[in-house]
């Protein structure tokens, strides 16, 4: 699989979106998973970062899933932790193991796709 860089993936202008008080002001999707880096000037400790997964509600409308946050009080760790973050996930989702069902339906698309290699035979008359 082709490596990803980092500075491709990440969102610099995200839509304005808030959790728990802090705005999100740069996100990094990774397949279905994202992670985000936000600032809550209020709060003891301004920067966080979190995972997140996103799926399309009922009214067809994007929702995230925020878990598993890291709270900072200095941005540049923030800032790191988030490129951190962003890097171990792609590497997560290289080193993936398809699921079986993901495996039986590449393989039937790839037997649909692809001409069957069996080989013609002639029969010789004498």
């Amino acid at each position: 699989m082709k490596q990803k860089n980092i500075e491709d993936i990440i969102n610099n202008n995200p839509e304005h979106i808030v959790n728990q008080n802090y705005v999100i002001l740069k996100s990094a999707m990774i397949g279905k998973k994202g992670i985000v880096f936000a600032e809550n000037k209020k709060a003891p400790q301004p920067f966080a970062t979190w995972k997140c997964n996103t799926e399309i509600d009922k009214n067809g409308q994007k929702e995230f899933n925020f878990y598993w946050g890291h709270y900072f009080c200095d941005k540049n760790a923030a800032l790191k932790d988030f490129k951190n973050r962003v890097s171990n996930e792609i590497e997560i989702q290289e080193n993936e193991k398809p699921s079986v069902l993901q495996s039986l339906h590449s393989a039937k698309t790839n037997s649909i796709s692809q001409p069957s290699k069996t080989k013609n035979h002639t029969m010789e008359r004498e």
